[in-house]
């Protein structure tokens, strides 16, 4: 397979990150958010601290983890899905 062309990286980029945040959002429409004491202070603010902060601990595995393999993909790389097993005498150094 030739080198993807810069649009097509950019597409594949595009329609993750669409892809993720569209799903995070939909996940969280029926989520029922926890008092905080903050939410006496500055209600909004918290909010939408509360909504970035999720986003930014999800996208990890929703985000960047989809990207890297779907970019793998189109550059001809064999990609894993399933979790690597742990070594079973894991070197001191690591």
């Amino acid at each position: 397979m030739p080198t993807p062309t810069e649009q097509q990286v950019f597409e594949i980029s595009r329609e993750t990150v669409i892809s993720s945040i569209s799903n995070f959002i939909r996940n969280r429409i029926d989520v029922v958010p926890n008092f905080q004491i903050l939410d006496l202070i500055i209600p909004v603010e918290r909010k939408i601290r509360s909504i970035v902060g999720g986003m930014e601990t999800s996208l990890g595995t929703t985000l960047w983890e989809p990207l890297a393999k779907n970019l793998a993909t189109l550059n001809d790389f064999e990609v894993v899905n399933e979790n690597l097993p742990k070594p079973a005498n894991m070197p001191a150094n690591l």
